[in-house]
């Protein structure tokens, strides 16, 4: 059974649930990597740039090794997975610093140390 508003708006739809899902998301994200985000930037910072430096690395060894056995070749930087290789490199690069600076930014916190005791022996 249904039962249909006599006055008014509903103000739930589909912006709100967005909204809120992007809150949850937020809070989740702070509780986990609010006091050591390197944990988070850091590991994906990592992972990006080993991927990128692996992809180069196999690039240029597949060329390489097409000059070694004299296959028709191209120039590595006219391949469209060498820029994204280097683009991954960069991006981790970048990852892991933002991660480093959150950790500096949160060890100078004043309030970072700040514990509740019960009770003192």
């Amino acid at each position: 059974m249904v039962r249909y508003r006599k006055y008014g708006r509903s103000k739930f739809g589909l912006e709100r649930m967005l909204k809120g899902y992007l809150d949850l998301i937020s809070v989740l994200f702070m509780s986990h990597f609010g006091r050591s985000p390197m944990y988070f930037f850091g590991s994906l910072g990592t992972l990006m740039f080993l991927i990128g430096g692996g992809t180069t690395v196999w690039i240029i060894a597949a060329k390489i090794w097409k000059q070694v056995h004299e296959l028709p070749l191209r120039a590595v930087t006219d391949q469209p997975l060498f820029y994204l290789a280097i683009l991954a490199i960069i991006l981790g690069v970048q990852l892991f610093l933002a991660g480093f600076l959150g950790e500096l930014i949160n060890r100078g916190s004043s309030d970072r140390n700040k514990y509740l005791i019960d009770k003192t022996l």
